[in-house]
């Protein structure tokens, strides 16, 4: 195989994984593996959960073998530093940031490589964004970036955080705000390696973010974003039978969800570009 060989990171630990498939969700690592594959078919992925205190890296390989990595979502919040999944993440994101391996990711991504690299995040004032994340706006720095070439510049996207980037490594760059988050998205130099995040989920179809709200009914119902359990499911439904049949103009209008997280050729700009950025190296 001649495309690039990326190492995936996932954040969650393994009770969270495992409550993920119960819950009718995908294991981060493989939502992110089909993504990649989808985005560029000769990508060669492979694994590493970083969340567990027996993580390593694949048997036989070091991080200079990857020509990117990629880091998933995650429940843990990188601001508690008590957790020691946290803190064993920080410290293996700054060895692949030393290693050279230019990083991407979503969400947590963002976060743990803010903080590995010398930035902060904290606790949206504003509260959780969950759902269907609006009025994602490119800044003039980020529409002339090319992990955004061909994505319009007002979008939507998959959601669910309640931290946020606050401040950015020295040298980082705004690509993208809205009014819940004023860095939806950003580049910044993170030790050997320049890291791309974005704080929203591209890799989540309709489907997908329908099973985490699920997941997280508990949360959103105490929250008060859904009076009950079953206004939770039958939205989740309502998103998962969209993503099945997505010319359903009576979900569409229901669920307020658009082509931008419809159309794979749309939701998936970020990912696409980054992947096919990357050059096999060995």
């Amino acid at each position: 195989m001649n495309g690039p060989r990326v190492l995936i990171i996932d954040g969650y630990p393994k009770r969270v994984r495992e409550k993920l498939v119960e819950d009718g969700a995908t294991v981060a690592a493989e939502l992110y593996t089909d993504t990649l594959k989808t985005c560029r078919d000769d990508t060669s992925c492979e694994i590493v959960y970083a969340a567990d205190p027996d993580s390593a890296l694949p048997s036989g390989t070091v991080l200079s073998d990857f020509d990117g990595a990629v880091w998933t979502g995650s429940v843990v919040s990188v601001r508690n530093t008590s957790d020691a999944s946290v803190r064993r993440q920080i410290e293996f994101a700054k060895s692949v940031f030393e290693s050279g391996v230019t990083g991407f990711g979503s969400c947590f991504a963002i976060q743990i490589a803010t903080v590995a690299a010398g930035g902060s995040v904290v606790h949206n004032p504003k509260g959780r964004e969950v759902g269907v994340g609006r009025g994602l706006t490119l800044t003039k720095a980020g529409r002339s970036h090319p992990v955004f070439e061909g994505r319009r510049p007002v979008f939507e996207a998959a959601m669910i955080h309640e931290d946020m980037v606050a401040s950015l490594p020295s040298g980082g760059i705004v690509l993208a705000e809205n009014d819940m988050s004023p860095i939806q998205a950003a580049t910044f130099p993170a030790g050997e390696t320049i890291f791309t995040g974005v704080q929203y989920h591209p890799e989540f179809h309709a489907s997908e973010l329908g099973a985490i709200l699920w997941r997280q009914r508990k949360t959103l119902v105490q929250e008060g974003f859904y009076p009950d359990f079953d206004s939770v499911r039958a939205s989740a439904d309502d998103m998962i039978a969209l993503h099945k049949e997505p010319s359903r103009t009576d979900l569409r209008e229901k669920t307020g969800i658009s082509d931008d997280l419809l159309d794979d050729s749309i939701r998936l700009t970020e990912v696409r570009n980054w992947v096919n950025s990357l050059t096999r190296s060995n």
